[in-house]
């Protein structure tokens, strides 16, 4: 029995021609997604460094795959794979050397520590057609994969995480025993007490995300991909190829603070901030413990004022707890490469404030806390 019989006979031929008729379709998604990006994110520009590496290949595969990650751009290529099959990629936030998630990664994110390698805004068919991070093979054994993603998966805490409630289905194998199938899945979300869901700035859903610790793809015999999980339960459907992001891809410690708090202003308390790394950052939550003789905030400020009229009599003060930050986030964000001081104005002056009068928390989007002192 030849290729084509074989795959008449499972239905997969159709498949096969699904692929041929999505390739129009899926070339121009990229763009799409891109421009998606420019007018949703377009205040918060993400650049990352490039990475190239081979993955492992797991027992019982064949061929080999690379993997090239430069800022939003991803692009898997397969060599000498199995032929004509279905492969789908997955950014893997499990270290393959501890087996552990990240301490960033959400308790209510899929256990088994993966997601697909797609965009946010890009929808999932959970298999009745192909999910947008399959690969197929072609007779050789050769595919490839390019995607644009609106979060760059080198960063810290940049990319979103799965829901661990999927969909389920009982199923009896071949032993007569009753056995749990997952399917479909959805990006992780955050809501209110009153049951909406919350969103940023720019009216889109909040994602909690985590760092990635490399690329994971899985190999589908039937032909089928899952939607937002690689396989039955905690498992890989059929591992292919996985590996951790090399050292020299993973990105360093982005911003840092000065050591001591600058204290002329008896009003005002500043703290210095660096930003080391290569993209924006955008501060998301800030907390101070102030002395009493101040009597109340007033403000916060970084690029501008992005906290007014807090008016907060109380020790410590928080935004946006407290007060919500102001609409224009660039008022918040510390440039790459730049240099800005921290403020908080306080309504009255206290001459004899020290160091040890404040302690400050500063969160960023990239995930990094900071802490004074």
């Amino acid at each position: 029995m030849n290729f084509k019989d074989v795959t008449e006979s499972l239905g997969i031929l159709n498949t096969l021609n699904r692929v041929k008729n999505m390739e129009n379709v899926s070339s121009k998604l990229p763009m799409a997604v891109a421009m998606m990006f420019a007018i949703g994110f377009a205040s918060s520009p993400v650049l990352a460094a490039k990475c190239i590496y081979d993955l492992n290949r797991s027992s019982g595969q064949i061929g080999s795959a690379e993997v090239e990650v430069d800022g939003l751009d991803l692009k898997i290529e397969i060599k000498g794979a199995f032929p004509e099959t279905m492969y789908t990629v997955w950014i893997d936030f499990r270290n393959r050397g501890t087996l552990m998630t990240p301490s960033d990664y959400p308790n209510d994110a899929l256990p088994r520590g993966v997601a697909p390698a797609f965009g946010t805004t890009d929808g999932t068919t959970n298999g009745i057609e192909l999910d947008l991070n399959a690969i197929v093979t072609n007779n050789k054994g050769d595919g490839k994969l390019s995607r644009k993603l609106d979060y760059a998966i080198l960063e810290v805490g940049s990319s979103p995480v799965v829901s661990a409630d999927l969909g389920i289905q009982n199923y009896i194998d071949s032993s007569g025993n009753q056995k749990v199938a997952r399917i479909g899945g959805h990006w992780l979300r955050r809501f209110n007490e009153d049951g909406t869901q919350k969103v940023d700035g720019d009216g889109f859903p909040v994602l909690p995300r985590s760092t990635p610790q490399g690329i994971t793809i899985v190999r589908h015999p039937d032909f089928v991909s899952h939607g937002h999980t690689p396989g039955v339960g905690g498992v890989d459907h059929f591992s292919a190829f996985s590996g951790d992001f090399p050292n020299d891809c993973l990105p360093s410690t982005v911003v840092t603070a000065a050591a001591t708090l600058d204290l002329g202003d008896d009003k005002k308390t500043k703290w210095e901030l660096t930003n080391n790394g290569n993209r924006d950052v955008f501060i998301t939550r800030v907390e101070v413990s102030w002395p009493a003789e101040h009597q109340k905030v007033k403000k916060f400020k970084l690029e501008g004022d992005f906290a007014k009229d807090v008016n907060d009599t109380a020790s410590p003060t928080a935004v946006p707890d407290n007060k919500a930050f102001e609409n224009d986030a660039n008022k918040r964000k510390l440039k790459k490469g730049t240099t800005k001081k921290l403020e908080i104005e306080f309504d009255k002056g206290f001459k004899g404030h020290t160091q040890s009068d404040y302690t400050i928390t500063v969160e960023f989007d990239n995930g990094q806390t900071l802490v004074f002192p």
